[in-house]
């Protein structure tokens, strides 16, 4: 099942975290998997509908404990559960055609099933968000520096702004410089000032399969947040959010240094999410945007294999 642009919605559930908790028999640590179900059907091992539904099933479950409700994981799979409830009862006809004890939950129960989590889940969601926005701040240790921040901070010949988006230099080598929002000017322990914002990161930067299919000069807002030293930071680049950036591009930039976004990153469940309300850049720093000529819109599948991708993760 691919959504509008072409991406699996499958793709993002091939890589789930363990579960062990769910699982009473030790000796089933390897959790089960769509992997696992495709070679049990090729096996012909499956003899009834209810047994490869529990093992379908199991994969979903463990797709949304595993993940937050606002992820791509989890609304992936919720939309594969309600799609694969569709398909089972229009290829059984409800029981015309085939009868069995799986087609006693369908897409009702499931719904009743999601509001009671939800319920449950999204309070505890949002106290965790809560503490690690204040975890952050008392970490960093933020002391805001006194600059007029309307008319920015001046480095070598380049005046930066808050909601800049600038190139900062990589910590690898191997790789491109970061993309990071100047989202304040703070000063540190020498008084120096120094920027805080946000990465943006580039698909190579992210855990992904290497089915995955990305826009050319695609970029994702991350959760990573942090200072950065006015030396390090290599000039200015551009990101515009995807409904924007086939009509127009900024004036001002070259086209090597525009970017598209159109989701967010979290970097703890390694997971996608559909950004809904752009807010970049904020008010008082805006570009003139220009018409530009018809741009087309290809997905391409992912150069980055994924010992490459685990190992940027972990370094």
């Amino acid at each position: 099942r691919e959504d509008d642009s072409g991406r699996c919605y499958s793709d993002s559930l091939m890589e789930l975290p363990c579960d062990e908790s769910s699982s009473t028999d030790v000796n089933l640590k390897r959790s089960l998997s769509f992997d696992i179900i495709r070679y049990n059907l090729e096996k012909g091992r499956y003899k009834r509908l209810d047994r490869f539904q529990d093992d379908m099933f199991s994969v979903f479950d463990r797709a949304k404990r595993t993940s937050k409700l606002d992820s791509e994981v989890y609304e992936d799979a919720v939309d594969l559960q309600m799609f694969f409830i569709s398909k089972r009862d229009d290829l059984c006809k409800f029981g015309d055609v085939l009868m069995s004890p799986a087609l006693n939950f369908g897409q009702k129960q499931l719904v009743k099933q999601l509001e009671g989590e939800r319920r449950t889940r999204i309070i505890i969601e949002a106290q965790e968000d809560v503490e690690m926005k204040q975890e952050t701040v008392d970490n960093d240790n933020i002391a805001a520096a006194d600059i007029d921040s309307d008319n920015g901070v001046r480095f070598g010949n380049v005046i930066y702004k808050i909601g800049d988006f600038v190139y900062v230099e990589s910590t690898a080598a191997s790789l491109p410089p970061h993309i990071v929002t100047v989202d304040r000017f703070i000063k540190d322990d020498n008084g120096d000032i120094n920027v805080f914002g946000c990465f943006y990161y580039r698909p190579q930067e992210t855990f992904h399969l290497k089915t995955r299919k990305f826009l050319e000069k695609e970029v994702f807002k991350s959760d990573n947040t942090g200072q950065i030293k006015l030396s390090s930071i290599l000039g200015k680049c551009y990101v515009m959010f995807v409904r924007d950036y086939f009509k127009y591009k900024p004036q001002g930039f070259n086209d090597k240094d525009v970017f598209v976004c159109e989701s967010r990153y979290s970097t703890k469940a390694k997971s996608f999410k559909k950004i809904k309300v752009w807010n970049e850049p904020p008010p008082g720093n805006t570009i003139d945007l220009v018409e530009r000529d018809p741009h087309c819109h290809v997905r391409e599948l992912s150069v980055y294999s994924l010992p490459l991708m685990m190992k940027l993760n972990n370094s």
